[in-house]
């Protein structure tokens, strides 16, 4: 019977299930950063999104629910990217957010999952805005 073929394949289960979620944790401070950068194109979008919004409500035309719900969730993205850097910030000078892995890895994994919604709203980036007319206008971030 062989029995080195099942514990090496347990093995390998392990670590491919651990290795990833430590990786995560060791690196949280280039994630944050990553975080930090996304951030930034996510509220340039958002910026220009808004200009066209100011321009076209001048011209009469109004904004939609879909531009604004997408609007609300930037918002709401911004706030929770800046308590999590906020928490950072205080762990660092309490000197317990790089000591406690537990802290770090829940702290990972809301980072990353933040990197995704703002992936996801940069990639719906939209701006849709109709007249009386019905006309519309389309711009694609």
């Amino acid at each position: 019977m062989d029995v080195v073929s099942p514990l090496v394949n347990l093995l390998t289960t392990i670590v491919n299930y651990i290795f990833p979620r430590v990786d995560n944790v060791v690196n949280l401070d280039q994630s944050i950063h990553s975080l930090e950068g996304a951030l930034v194109e996510l509220t340039e979008a958002r910026d220009d999104l808004k200009k066209q919004v100011d321009r076209a409500e001048l011209l009469g035309l109004t904004c939609t629910n879909q531009v604004k719900g997408w609007l609300e969730r930037v918002e709401s993205v911004e706030t929770e990217v800046r308590s999590i850097t906020q928490d950072v910030e205080n762990g660092r000078s309490n000197g317990c957010c790089g000591k406690n892995y537990c802290s770090r890895y829940k702290l990972s994994g809301k980072v990353l999952q933040i990197l995704s919604a703002i992936n996801d709203l940069k990639g719906k980036a939209i701006l849709d805005v109709k007249d009386r007319k019905s006309t519309r206008l389309n711009s694609s971030h």
